[in-house]
């Protein structure tokens, strides 16, 4: 499956059909608290400027090394609040803008 995401303008581009049921899953382990439901998804086009592809063989949930459509964010710890490490990590990282070309 090749996906475009465009960071900046909320879009996300897929070639070529898919199965819904993989392309949710996909987008649901690409990005961080669900947020590819705020972008627009484009099908039926031919995907022009692909450059410098990531290729994710294998999903983590929780990807210890984001993402490079991630950055990190620095923020002051409070003790009051109570995560689990896997949402604590989720929420170092903010979207950076920028387009990005994914192979699976």
């Amino acid at each position: 499956m090749k996906i475009q995401i465009d960071t900046t303008n909320k879009v996300v581009k897929i070639e070529g059909s898919v199965n819904l049921e993989e392309l949710y899953s996909t987008l649901d382990k690409l990005f961080l608290r669900g947020e590819w439901k705020s972008f627009v998804l484009e099908t039926n086009t031919t995907i022009v400027t692909w450059t410098n592809p990531v290729t994710v063989p294998y999903f983590p949930y929780y990807p210890i090394h984001p993402y490079p459509w991630w950055e990190p964010v620095t923020y002051s710890y409070d003790s009051n609040l109570v995560v689990t490490p896997q949402e604590a990590n989720q929420y170092n990282y903010k979207l950076a803008n920028g387009v990005y070309c994914i192979e699976t």
